[in-house]
């Protein structure tokens, strides 16, 4: 994804974790008296907004500093810090829930806007998007206006008549809707890859039988009755499976764990509450499960046990599925989205949930139109078999190994230049799509103290004049005086190469764009390297 798509990413997952705060303070609030929460909220909410707004200072300053990430988060936890240390006597923290939840409200909204109009305006300025690329970003724009005036209606109490509060809360959520259904729609040839096109169609058909089933009162935002609780289960259970079954991560080892312990811990939890606490948080939490499910929550027993069955068992795939994305480095924008779907539900009652819907929509379909599997992906210019046969020759290595396995390819060089181990592994499932990883020397086990890490933000050459890509520095930046130039002319036949250097080696990932692969290229980087190691 390009630096646009990926500053829409990181707003858009600004607003999942706020989205997550908001939700546990509506819980926190749902379980306070009338009572509690006046007493806390007496001092009124100067200090919490003087308080937020250093935090947020604090926030970019640090964010600035992220090519430093020790600095970074020593800027941040200091500053958390220091606010603590100035507002711990005028705060209490059920005061910080009520009007940390009321900032949270307007934040989400607007950067929810901002982030749905970037992205349409991004699509706008593509020409291979077509004649009509400029219809979402109108579509969007219109929504997002509609959808903050009301948002800001609501928010002052401003008493509309009825004749006139009606239609404009229901036109403003069909436009929310409209900001991707109308790309989805246009874009439809350029989104792929195709079962990931089919997964928006997917999600796009579970919103609309919630809308579909509710009628006209659902644009207003009104639940549906328990009535219709079956058959919107039956969807949602549909719609999980599919999220699973299209956008499935692989992962394996220690990632593997983390995902399945943080997908099945919640889902464990709300099966407690709901088949053994019910009736005791019911009240108190009746407001959040409407918003996420979009249905009057029924008694246990009410709805058959096969539909809840079904409504948690995708619940889990879904959340195992979010949680993979998010720990891939490929698939994090496409986590994100997904996240910000589960949080925002289907509920859809207010305005801010309809931008982060759209927002959340909006970035899975910008994370589509990248091309083929992604835009970064490209293919070397010769078979990288023959590649791989001439480079062997020229430096005087053995011959490529092919080690053929039932669902990936690998083909394998290894020797010795000068004095240096040299070990080129290429892994493909499908013989098209390489991921090449080169070591030089003797690797260490734990981290490298030098890294160049690929980063769509960096300017080229702020680092180093030679680093000619985008890339940042991680670790020791004295160490990159010590790389020949010939490593750093080399890498640049790469542009989102991934290198890592120890004291005696060096690891280089070559990244998605192998299109200057070459044996020449590949050659001159293991030269270099093993005269560096």
């Amino acid at each position: 994804m390009n630096a646009r798509g990926s500053s829409i990413a990181t707003l858009a997952g600004v607003v999942v974790f706020a989205g997550i705060f908001q939700l546990l303070a509506i819980v926190r609030l749902g379980f306070a008296s009338a009572a509690q929460v006046s007493a806390a909220t007496r001092a009124g909410p100067l200090a919490y907004l003087l308080g937020a707004c250093f935090v947020l200072i604090v926030a970019i300053a640090a964010h600035v500093q992220q090519a430093r990430p020790g600095r970074a988060i020593a800027t941040f936890l200091g500053g958390l810090a220091l606010a603590y240390l100035a507002l711990r006597t005028r705060v209490n923290s059920l005061g910080l829930v009520f009007y940390g939840e009321y900032m949270l409200h307007h934040f989400i909204a607007l950067a929810a806007a901002c982030a749905c109009v970037i992205a349409s305006l991004g699509w706008a300025r593509d020409p291979e998007l077509g004649r009509l690329r400029t219809a979402p970003l109108a579509v969007a724009s219109l929504a997002c206006l509609a959808l903050l005036t009301l948002h800001v209606l609501e928010a002052t109490g401003a008493a509309l008549p009825e004749a006139i509060a009606g239609p404009l809360r229901a036109t403003s959520t069909a436009l929310g809707l409209c900001a991707w259904l109308v790309p989805l729609a246009l874009f439809w040839r350029q989104l792929h890859p195709t079962r990931l096109r089919a997964l928006a169609a997917l999600i796009g058909a579970v919103v609309l039988v919630r809308f579909g089933l509710g009628g006209p009162s659902a644009l207003l935002g009104a639940p549906l009755p328990i009535e219709g609780a079956l058959p919107l289960s039956i969807a949602i259970t549909i719609g999980g499976l599919g999220i699973a079954a299209l956008a499935w991560v692989s992962s394996a080892g220690w990632t593997r764990r983390v995902a399945y312990v943080i997908a099945g811990a919640p889902v464990a939890i709300l099966l407690e509450l709901y088949y053994k606490r019910f009736g005791q948080i019911d009240e108190h939490l009746d407001i959040v499960a409407r918003s996420l499910l979009g249905f009057e929550v029924p008694y246990p027993g009410a709805l058959a046990s096969w539909a809840l069955g079904g409504v948690f068992l995708a619940l889990f795939l879904t959340l195992l599925t979010i949680v993979k994305a998010l720990l891939s480095a490929r698939q994090r924008d496409r986590g994100v989205a997904l996240a910000l779907l589960m949080i925002t539900g289907l509920g859809l009652g207010n305005p801010q949930l309809v931008l982060m819907h759209a927002l959340a929509m909006t970035l899975l379909l910008d994370t589509l139109r990248q091309g083929p599997e992604d835009a970064r992906r490209k293919g070397p210019p010769a078979p990288l078999e023959a590649t791989l046969a001439q480079l062997s020759a020229e430096l005087g290595l053995p011959e490529p190994v092919n080690l053929e396995q039932p669902d990936m390819t690998i083909l394998a060089v290894r020797g010795e230049l000068h004095d240096a181990n040299v070990d080129l592994r290429a892994r493909s499932p499908d013989g098209a799509r390489w991921s090449i990883r080169l070591e030089v020397g003797v690797v260490g086990r734990g981290a490298a103290p030098l890294e160049l890490r690929p980063d769509p933000n960096a300017i080229p050459g702020q680092h180093h004049p030679l680093v000619t890509t985008a890339h940042r520095i991680r670790g020791d930046a004295r160490r990159l005086e010590a790389v020949d130039e010939d490593v750093l002319e080399a890498l640049a036949h790469f542009p989102d190469h991934h290198a890592r250097f120890w004291d005696a080696g060096a690891r280089v990932d070559l990244g998605d764009d192998l299109s200057q692969l070459t044996p020449e290229a590949l050659g001159d980087l293991t030269r270099a390297l093993a005269k560096l190691c």
